[in-house]
């Protein structure tokens, strides 16, 4: 079984418990505007272009979507993905994102991990959403827990539910990120309503430890502490009792250049994520701020 993955990445400490192997799968049906990840949201490789790293050796120059004035220029209509110029580019300037691999080849690079799992630890899949993929997904669990790896997904919860059902068996943890608590505001910001993923996460929660992931954009998901009212509400009335409030980052400001695209969500700080920290703790909730409780 084959699928399409963007990342591996190796000893994380706060994509479930102990030490993890996260896989990254692509493909995402959400579009938030603060994602930091947007070489996760089609579901295909695509060019990456860093141009703080070209020194203009024209290497590149393999086909008709690469042309070469004064600078580089490219035309991402033509290209294809077909990864000769990211073979040819000496300094990573330009890389496919995105590789076809078959779900028994990622248990591999996991496994080489192992020994770091004895006391506490396994293998996050995430993405984009995991559940895009649902047979390449299924399969690489039933292969974890075949090899007796602890398991944990971190999704948006926006998928069928029979694309869950049959996933849910294999999993020990889930990671479940909400974006927003107010409906009108998830349309708004990700694309998509919350009455599916809502859902989604009543049934999970009556089969799995969940643990809530909310990214605080301050003025955008979070505007004041009745917010913090609402998730803490959302969180009794499951059965669930532990946040990770998760601080809003730059970091893949530069991501969206390298793929062509324009970022300009503009954020203030005021240290909301605090006051909703202490609101969720005063309503009974474990909470953890950046990964640290």
């Amino acid at each position: 079984m084959k699928g399409i993955i963007f990342d591996i990445q190796h000893f994380c400490v706060h994509d479930g418990p102990g030490i993890r192997t996260v896989v990254f799968l692509k493909g995402c049906p959400l579009r938030c505007i603060w994602c930091c990840n947007p070489e996760s949201q089609i579901l295909a490789p695509e060019l990456m272009f860093d141009a703080e790293k070209c020194i203009d050796c024209k290497k590149c120059a393999v086909c008709d979507a690469i042309k070469f004035e004064s600078t580089i220029s490219l035309n991402r209509d033509l290209c294809n993905a077909c990864g000769v110029c990211d073979e040819v580019c000496p300094t990573n300037a330009l890389r496919i994102v995105g590789k076809h691999v078959e779900a028994r080849e990622v248990i591999e690079e996991v496994l080489k991990d192992f020994v770091f799992y004895k006391k506490s630890g396994g293998v996050t899949f995430s993405g984009g959403e995991p559940f895009m993929q649902p047979d390449f997904l299924t399969e690489m669990l039933r292969i974890s827990k075949e090899e007796a790896l602890d398991v944990a997904i971190e999704t948006s919860g926006f998928a069928s539910w029979e694309k869950i059902e049959r996933a849910i068996r294999y999993i020990d943890h889930v990671l479940f990120d909400i974006k927003a608590v107010d409906g009108e505001k998830h349309v708004l910001l990700t694309g998509v309503r919350n009455d599916l993923i809502l859902e989604n996460l009543r049934r999970i929660s009556k089969e799995r430890e969940v643990v809530l992931r909310c990214v605080i954009v301050e003025g955008y998901n979070f505007e004041s502490e009745e917010d913090a009212l609402k998730l803490a509400d959302i969180s009794r009335s499951l059965g669930i009792e532990r946040i990770d409030l998760l601080r809003y980052h730059r970091f893949g400001e530069k991501k969206y250049r390298m793929l062509g695209r324009n970022y300009e969500l503009k954020v203030r700080d005021t240290g909301l994520i605090h006051r909703i920290r202490d609101v969720l703790k005063k309503e009974g909730l474990r909470v953890s701020v950046g990964g640290l409780i």
